[in-house]
């Protein structure tokens, strides 16, 4: 049992000083955009590894690591840990559970990510950005009520335009596992 929790201990240690090493290399004159993902990516994984995860570190990590990418110009790096982020927000034990505020940002950026990518005719990119949001707010009652009808209904429209079948592309669960 010692063992166990010493070795609890070194992980969330690791975890604290991955996540501080990425906030330093994220801003600043020690910008190193490339050291930053990895170092983000390495904190959510021990933090993901955690029995009992802090999900508003695990949160906040991620939106770190999506904002990063998307100012990279990783845009598929970005919708990737988009993804994560909504399986890790769905594995917590409760609605609760996980920060509503990122559940919030996550699903609005994904979705404005999305339009502008529409704006700019990239539509299988709007279309990828705009099911990661709704696959989001399919994880929030609070979100379903306020965003769900509405993101779908666009959604589907622009389905309907790029000429797909919704059944053909799972509309109800767009989210990729």
């Amino acid at each position: 049992a010692a063992l166990a929790a010493a070795s609890e201990r070194g992980r969330a240690a690791d975890a604290d000083a991955l996540l501080a090493m990425a906030a330093l290399v994220t801003r600043g004159d020690a910008r190193a955009p490339d050291v930053a993902v990895i170092a983000w990516r390495k904190a959510i994984d021990l933090l993901l590894r955690k029995p009992s995860p802090d999900y508003s570190q695990l949160a906040s990590a991620y939106r770190n690591l999506i904002d990063l990418s998307l100012s990279s110009m990783d845009e598929s790096g970005a919708l990737a840990a988009c993804r994560e982020a909504t399986r890790a927000a769905a594995s917590a034990r409760s609605e609760d559970t996980w920060p509503s505020e990122e559940l919030e940002w996550l699903a609005v950026r994904s979705w404005n990510y999305g339009v502008g990518a529409r704006v700019m005719g990239r539509d299988c990119t709007a279309k990828d950005w705009q099911g990661a949001a709704i696959a989001v707010v399919e994880r929030s009652s609070v979100l379903e009520a306020r965003f769900g009808d509405s993101m779908r209904s666009h959604y589907m429209d622009l389905l309907s335009e790029l000429g797909q079948d919704a059944a053909a592309t799972n509309a109800a669960a767009p989210m990729e596992t």
